[in-house]
């Protein structure tokens, strides 16, 4: 799998070879602390100080007809200092688009690398997506939309898992207003999970093969507030599962200018699922599924503009890591004042 630091050095080579257009490199960096309180059966149980670094480094294009980006980001977190809990996120994306009268074309490679360390646990996410996009303009006042792609997730613990899935989905679009749009479609996803018991060679063994599919909607709204909602309802078929296992994705993205500078965000992002599992997934844990969005969180921000390229903020809300198919996890709440810098 290429690195994110090689998905951003071949993408800024791409973008460097294209003659016409604008570039422009960017950066943005950030800093947050405050409090947490970890809640329920997770994997760190204390209250404490948390801190937590962003940064971004990236390379814009745009052409009269095409544009290109390349995005490599870094996120540093430490929660506590007795039995301290330490994350590191780091991702990098290429992503190129082609436009046309009649349709829009894009691709995109995006690897990640998640590192997760606390007192008697360690683990290690990689995992790459390569997706292609079409965007379709026949039939006027109603767009299609088809996304697919192939995606790997690694999990190292003293146990393992690999999990490789191929990915389509179909959306058509409806304008309500000049402001406004419905989207309505359908997603199915192929994967296959290996693994390893600990003390066990990596992915010896059975498998765990199944689909993931079924509707989903989406509503924007654009105007002097923005209102961004998905919602995805899932049938969960495989090896260790029975029916009827079901999944729901909700992801609600709402804020309003207050003032000039004033700003006031809402941002919910859940991942649930209710699994009837069969005899045999107790035995084979290691192999269930274990999904690649796997931060909950519901936050409120309450952000203050100092210059264009500074913005300080109050964040607070709640969160919770499903980790390794829901086998570990970490939950709790925070309260946390940042500052944002951006070019």
């Amino acid at each position: 799998m290429k690195s994110p630091r090689c998905i951003l050095i071949s993408g800024i080579i791409i973008f460097l070879a294209l003659a016409d257009g604008y570039a422009q490199i960017k950066f943005d960096g950030g800093l947050e602390s405050g409090y947490y309180k970890s809640v329920g059966p997770g994997v760190v149980l204390q209250n404490g100080f948390f801190t937590g670094l962003d940064g971004m480094a990236g390379y814009d294009y745009k052409g009269e007809n095409r544009s290109a980006s390349a995005r490599l980001r870094a996120r540093p977190e430490l929660y506590g200092f007795n039995n301290r809990l330490t994350t590191l996120k780091l991702r990098g994306d290429v992503y190129y688009r082609q436009n046309t009268n009649t349709v829009d074309w894009g691709v995109g490679l995006t690897g990640q690398k998640y590192n997760f360390n606390s007192s008697g646990l360690y683990l290690t996410y990689k995992m790459f997506s390569l997706s292609g996009s079409m965007d379709f303009y026949f039939i006027k006042y109603m767009p299609a939309e088809i996304n697919f792609g192939y995606a790997g997730q690694f999990i190292r613990t003293p146990a393992g898992q690999s999990l490789r899935l191929y990915y389509a989905e179909g959306k058509l679009y409806k304008s309500l207003s000049n402001n406004s749009r419905l989207g309505f479609g359908l997603y199915a996803e192929r994967f296959n999970v290996k693994g390893s018991p600990p003390g066990y060679n990596l992915y010896a063994g059975k498998e765990n093969n199944g689909w993931r599919s079924g509707p989903e909607i989406g509503f924007n709204y654009l105007g002097e507030s923005v209102l961004n909602l998905d919602y995805r309802f899932l049938i969960h078929s495989s090896a260790l599962t029975n029916y009827p296992s079901i999944e729901h994705w909700i992801r609600l993205v709402a804020g309003k200018l207050l003032t000039s500078r004033l700003s006031v965000f809402l941002l919910a992002d859940f991942y649930i699922r209710n699994f009837k599992y069969n005899a045999d997934a107790d035995k084979f844990s290691y192999l269930l599924y274990t999904a690649m969005n796997f931060d909950n969180r519901i936050y409120a921000k309450l952000g203050y503009e100092l210059s264009g390229r500074v913005e300080v903020y109050l964040r607070s809300g709640y969160f919770n890591e499903n980790l390794l198919g829901s086998k570990f996890n970490f939950e709790g709440w925070n309260a946390l004042i940042g500052i944002d810098v951006s070019n």
